[in-house]
Formats: structure tokens, C-alpha cells, sequence
């Protein structure tokens, strides 16, 4: 583009340059060659001094409306340019800001889990009662999962523990065996909401303890 600006400045000044020995030539009358139009017989006659005057101030009309022109494409071009990127990189701190944000409050999926659990236990529906208690033993077991503890299920993992790494040990026992009389009775296993929130509360002690939640 600075090419083309540099062309266009180097072809005015010659242009400029014809014009003024033109008319250095009219007004000594000495014979120059015709150019842009020019007659090939020079005189200083004041209607031919007037012609190369109005044929200068012609041209350069011209020419002035031509830089005018690319001067505007120019500068449209290169504000259109700057709009692009100001709007990449807004765009991209932007989404910097969303990653940011979503960094600073991503919730692990354990998390998520017991607060579907509290909403369960604050229901005034008591199939969601039971349901909590289930969903709370499932959290236990990948709990014990992740300790290390092995077997086919929650009972023989708790039987690998030891009190001593496991205070709330009893805890998960008591909450167990409750979700185990839900699992085997179903609708017909009778609890009020109280004592679910009482169960759920001996689950969150144990994931307390290990910070699981």
C-alpha cells in the first residue's frame, strides 16, 4: 500500500514537471515538445498561456479527485482493519474471561451430586426422602473407591477400614445399613423427613472428613 501512495506522489510531481516547462516554454516561447493535449507550436500568445494555465489547474482537478478518492478507499480499508481486530481481540478476552470465570467456579461433580441430595431431602414428597439416602450410598462407595479400599460392595470396603484412618467409621456403618432396609423394602419402608435429614447428615460427616464434598 505504501508502494502505491509513493507511486502515485512520484507520477503528480512529474506531471507537475511537464506542466511547469510547458509553461516556462510558453512564456519564453521557446519550442518544446507538446504534452497532455499541448499543441505541437508554442507561442507566448496570452490565449495559449491561459490554455496551459486552464489545462494545469484541469489536471490537477483531476488528480486531486483521484488522491481524494484513494485516499478515503484507504482509509476506510484500514479503519475497517482496526475494527476487525479490536473485535478479535475483545472476542478473545472475552472468552479468556469466560474460561477465567468458569475456572474460578467449576464445581466438581461430587459437589453437584449433594446438592441434587439436600434438594432431595428438603422435599415434601417422601419418595425423595429414600431417594437422597440411595443416592448419598452411591457417593459413599465411590468415596471408598477413591480411598483405596476394595470389595464387591460398600460392606466389605467399610470392613477394611480401620478407626484410626476412619473416625467417622460409624457413621458410614449406621447410614449403610439404613439405605440397605430402604433398598430391600422400598415405598414400604417407613421414614419420616427428620430422619432423613438425620441420615443424610451421617453421610456428610464422612465426606467431611475426607473433604469429598
Amino acid at each position: 500500500m505504501q508502494f502505491i501512495l509513493i507511486a502515485f506522489l512520484v507520477l503528480l510531481a512529474f506531471v507537475g514537471i511537464i506542466y511547469l516547462f510547458n509553461i516556462l516554454a510558453v512564456l519564453s516561447g521557446v519550442p518544446l515538445l507538446s504534452f497532455l493535449g499541448f499543441t505541437k507550436t508554442i507561442t507566448s500568445d496570452p490565449s495559449t498561456v491561459a490554455q496551459v494555465f486552464d489545462g494545469v489547474i484541469n489536471v490537477y482537478k483531476v488528480l486531486a479527485v483521484f488522491m481524494t478518492l484513494l485516499f478515503s478507499m484507504i482509509y476506510l480499508y484500514y479503519n475497517f482493519k482496526i475494527s476487525e481486530v479490536k473485535k478479535t481481540k475483545k472476542l478473545e478476552r472475552t472468552l479468556a474471561e469466560r474460561k477465567e470465570l468458569e475456572a474460578m467456579v467449576a464445581i466438581p461433580q461430587e459437589t453437584k451430586k449433594w446438592q441434587k441430595i439436600m434438594e432431595h431431602v428438603s422435599s415434601a414428597n417422601p419418595s425423595d426422602w429414600r431417594l437422597c439416602i440411595l443416592e448419598a450410598d452411591v457417593l459413599l462407595d465411590q468415596l471408598l473407591s477413591s480411598l483405596g479400599y476394595e470389595g464387591d460392595g460398600i460392606a466389605e470396603k467399610l470392613k477394611k477400614a480401620k478407626r484410626s484412618d476412619f473416625s467417622t467409621l460409624d457413621s458410614a456403618w449406621e447410614a449403610h445399613k439404613i439405605r440397605n432396609a430402604i433398598a430391600h423394602e422400598g415405598s414400604d419402608f417407613a421414614i419420616n423427613q427428620q430422619e432423613a435429614r438425620r441420615v443424610i447428615n451421617l453421610f456428610q460427616s464422612v465426606f467431611l472428613e475426607f473433604k469429598f464434598i
